[in-house]
């Protein structure tokens, strides 16, 4: 469990105004702060430019509304690093009163040259 813990994060669902929640990153492993920088206790719109703020967002909200796991893959789109490709898994967390409360989060970026090797 070690080796995966540089790739982990946690999300908190915050209450927002009307039906719209924000998002604070509770926690971001060594990998996924090497990609985003210290993200951790920081919310969305902290750090993000709005654009990849609003693709984020739309993400998570996906999420919660599917109340299931969701996987997404693409290139990296921050801070000018679109070499890297990604893979992330987000699945929602719910607290003992029943509430989505907060998003797990598994995140992993390469170059083309370091492409994960796939199992037969």
């Amino acid at each position: 469990m070690r080796a995966f813990l540089p790739y982990v994060g946690l999300v908190d669902v915050v209450p927002g105004s009307g039906s719209r929640a924000d998002y604070r990153i509770r926690l971001a492993g060594s990998h996924v702060e090497c990609v985003f920088g210290q993200i951790t206790g920081r919310s969305l719109q902290r750090f993000l430019p709005p654009d990849i703020d609003a693709r984020w967002r739309h993400a998570f909200d996906l999420t919660i509304e599917a109340a299931a796991p969701l996987r997404f893959t693409g290139r990296v789109s921050f801070e000018h690093r679109t070499w890297l490709e990604s893979e992330t898994l987000l699945a929602p967390l719910v607290s003992a009163q029943g509430r989505m409360d907060m998003l797990f989060a598994g995140f992993a970026a390469w170059t083309n040259d370091e492409a994960p090797a796939l199992d037969p």
